[in-house]
């Protein structure tokens, strides 16, 4: 299955597929977007030791959707932005990766450990609902956490108003979503940023961008 998308990706993109363990991540792997430097490469893979394929199978995914099908990133022009970004930036494009790989492959997508603590009232307001919205995209494919979310809602509803409220509509725009649509995901991914970001978005400091490939190298779009 691996060996097959890999072999796949490689003959979509004219690239080789470089995959790299590195037991310092704090999660199982990634596509290495900080460190792309050579543009006439891909991203690397980067992932964690003797971790399950379903995280590796995730992050080609990815691959395959960002540079294959040109479906966009939601990305910043501000450096200083970067970690307000990572709150919210992965909600539509994970949320994308487990409907193929639970719907097209029939595997489970999720991690239990993800949920240890994730309930956490102590966050900020756009953390907690970037929390509460995956408790309820996970829950699709993880029916025993559909409980979970049900009960972190509820709490939610009484104690951070205003999380509660941007994790609605977020999900909302998930629910609205077609993942086999590139332009149904691309509406999804600015909503996702009005909803989390607005006066970035209105500003243009965040966006929805796409990679293409002109001579032999990656180009993103705007």
């Amino acid at each position: 299955m691996i060996m097959e998308k890999i072999k796949l990706l490689e003959k979509k993109t004219g690239n080789a597929i470089i995959m790299k363990e590195d037991n310092t991540l704090n999660f199982d792997a990634c596509v290495d977007f900080v460190n792309w430097v050579d543009k006439t490469e891909l991203p690397k893979i980067l992932h964690r030791k003797n971790i399950d394929e379903v995280h590796i199978l995730h992050e080609l995914i990815h691959l395959e959707k960002f540079f294959v099908d040109q479906y966009p990133i939601i990305a910043t022009n501000d450096t200083n932005l970067h970690r307000e970004l990572a709150i919210f930036k992965i909600i539509p494009e994970d949320y994308v990766a487990h409907k193929i790989i639970f719907c097209e492959y029939g595997l489970d997508p999720i991690d239990r450990k993800w949920f240890a603590g994730k309930d956490n009232f102590g966050l900020p307001d756009k953390e907690v609902a970037a929390n509460l919205v995956n408790f309820y995209a996970f829950s699709e494919f993880c029916p025993e956490y559909k409980d979970m979310f049900d009960s972190f809602k509820q709490r939610c509803r009484q104690r951070k108003v205003n999380a509660y409220s941007m994790a609605k509509r977020a999900i909302e725009a998930l629910n609205r979503m077609d993942y086999t649509e590139k332009d149904s995901y691309s509406k999804c991914a600015e909503e996702i940023i009005r909803i989390f970001a607005w006066n970035y978005y209105n500003e243009g400091k965040m966006y929805i961008s796409f990679l293409s490939k002109e001579k032999n190298e990656w180009h993103w779009n705007p």
